[in-house]
């Protein structure tokens, strides 16, 4: 009888080990997402020189990303995530919707700011949020 018990709880400790090991290596690998992107008629905001995404995670701590705007108006962020999440991208666009591995493009026409186009992962859950916000949210400013 005692030996039998010695199994039964030897037996459930290991597949409890087994579980949370499983569980927590899933969990902790980050997977690359890369926002890419053209800015077209740059002269109407020649002091802008750089695209940023802030991240913020479930503790509050911030992460920043930046990337000089190239002379052909393109740029390239790389960032790991672990979990789906939303970003700040600046300039003009605001939030946007990211998930672990995605590819997103964002083409912005500083002559018309409130039309930028989405491409990639995420384009319709991007262009709902971004019609949202901007819809709901229109006035803000934006200073070269």
């Amino acid at each position: 009888m005692i030996q039998v018990k010695r199994f039964i709880a030897l037996f459930l400790f290991l597949i409890i080990f087994w579980a949370c090991s499983e569980h927590t290596e899933k969990e902790q690998i980050p997977k690359s997402t890369i926002v890419t992107g053209k800015i077209n008629n740059m002269e109407v905001y020649p002091n802008t020189k750089e695209v940023t995404v802030n991240i913020i995670d479930f503790r509050g701590k911030k992460t920043f990303f930046a990337d000089s705007i190239k002379g052909d108006g393109t740029f390239k962020l790389e960032f790991d995530l672990y979990k789906p999440q939303d970003i700040t991208v600046n300039p003009i666009i605001g939030k946007i919707i990211a998930y672990p591995g995605d590819s997103i493009f964002l083409e912005i026409d500083f002559a018309d700011i409130a039309n930028i186009q989405f491409s990639g992962d995420r384009k319709k859950s991007n262009m709902e949020l971004n019609k949202y916000l901007n819809s709901y949210y229109s006035v803000f400013s934006f200073i070269s």
